[in-house]
């Protein structure tokens, strides 16, 4: 296998004969001509040069699809000047927005590892789980209950792309709807259309031919994206500094500022830049593709920022935290009774933290013994930050009831004796 096969190959579900067709759609391209098996794109590559043409196969069945379909990709890498992992992008980047998150740290080999980055993940999540919240309601706070259209968004329009070169960038897409992009080149139902125009129909509404409806994709995109910029500019505290209220009024939200903290936090304090690319499927004016950077310093405001959301909304000193173990780390030096660090993963104020609690004892028995078999574990306390990271911090208190009883009724069940003390695990 060639290396162009075995790129198309790793890019073969973003370089699709609809996809490609789009993308020539948008650019200095012209359909030349359609048939029921192949469409012909001819480019013109400026004065005196020749003109350019790709063939875009159309019918899967037919046993020169895929050597087709290479020599497609082929032209246009060559044609662009451009790597096939490049051309995937700009292909990819007209069905979509997409959203960029670098983690500028020293890395030999470009590689972060892999528990960083599934935090990692997991906070760009939420960024977007609370820029979705607001687009639907812009009365919400970024937390709370989702609707069925934040859910769908959720599940079915927002994709990870391939990461990129340079340091660590991770690509996620919003996904947009084909009847905001036009028909592609393997819908045997499209109508015929001639450059860049059709590609950049945007569907309009009912009785308002005058005003376009604009992807709910691209709403969030664009709420996350100005919501970045407000709350860079409040945490940099440079020239264009502005208040906490006024950030607030204008979309920064404490899930956002949390997730911008985290991402930081498990880089070990490294700068954190976001930058986004829009789509020229739709109208873009006015959208920004210039980095957003948070510093370390910037960065260091955070978690006083978090605390303020905190006190506005007017929080309860205590937290109940109820989900999986997903860390321990025993203490060697504590004398006697088991004493050491647990993490657990749990849905707080609504958005998913990973909340740490030191405990002793059963308390700590039975977090050990939740994490074995893999069940909620449930304490509260007053929640706060420690050294950059989510902590109950005093009145702890372990709630153990569902474990006790799901321990005897398994002792029950198998016919073993009951412990000595039923308030304490037997097998941790």
């Amino acid at each position: 296998m060639t290396l162009v096969q075995r790129e198309l190959v790793e890019f073969q579900d973003v370089l699709t004969p609809r996809a490609i067709s789009q993308f020539l759609g948008t650019e200095a391209w012209a359909l030349h001509s359609r048939r029921s098996f192949m469409e012909t794109w001819v480019h013109d590559s400026g004065v005196g040069r020749s003109l350019e043409y790709v063939h875009i196969p159309t019918d899967r069945d037919a046993p020169d699809f895929s050597r087709r379909l290479q020599e497609t990709a082929s032209t246009l890498s060559r044609v662009y000047a451009i790597s096939m992992g490049e051309l995937a992008e700009r292909v990819s980047a007209i069905r979509a927005d997409l959203f960029f998150v670098r983690i500028a740290r020293d890395s030999a080999d470009g590689t972060i590892p892999l528990r960083q980055a599934s935090g990692l993940i997991d906070s760009i999540e939420k960024m977007m789980k609370a820029a979705a919240i607001v687009t639907a309601n812009p009365l919400a706070k970024g937390t709370g209950r989702t609707s069925e259209r934040v859910r769908n968004f959720l599940d079915d329009d927002l994709r990870m792309g391939h990461t990129k070169r340079g340091s660590f960038i991770i690509t996620i897409a919003a996904r947009l709807h084909d009847d905001d992009i036009g028909h592609g080149a393997d819908d045997p139902g499209a109508p015929e259309r001639e450059g860049p125009a059709a590609a950049n129909r945007v569907t309009r509404r009912e009785g308002r031919a005058d005003e376009p409806t604009i992807d709910f994709s691209r709403r969030v995109m664009t709420t996350l994206s100005r919501s970045l910029a407000v709350t860079r500019r409040h945490l940099d505290h440079s020239d264009d500094f502005v208040e906490f209220e006024e950030a607030r009024e204008s979309g920064m939200t404490a899930p956002i500022v949390e997730a911008i903290e985290e991402i930081a936090t498990d880089s070990g304090g490294a700068r954190v830049d976001m930058r986004f690319s829009w789509t020229s499927a739709l109208p873009h004016e006015g959208l920004s593709e210039e980095p957003v950077i948070f510093t370390p310093t910037a960065i260091e405001r955070a978690p006083r920022v978090i605390e303020r959301f905190a006190r506005s909304a007017g929080v309860p000193a205590n937290t109940d935290v109820v989900g999986p173990v997903i860390g321990l780390s025993r203490d060697t030096r504590a004398a006697g009774e088991e004493e050491g660090d647990v993490i657990i993963q749990a849905d707080v104020r609504g958005s998913v933290k990973k909340v740490g609690v030191t405990l002793s004892g059963n308390d700590y028995n039975w977090a050990i013994y939740a994490h074995r078999h893999r069940l909620p574990f449930t304490v509260s306390g007053i929640l706060g930050k420690k050294s950059g990271r989510w902590w109950l911090l005093d009145d702890v208190e372990v709630d153990a009831s569902f474990l006790i009883a799901r321990q005897h009724d398994r002792i029950e069940r198998l016919g073993g004796d009951a412990p000595e003390d039923p308030a304490a695990p037997v097998d941790v």
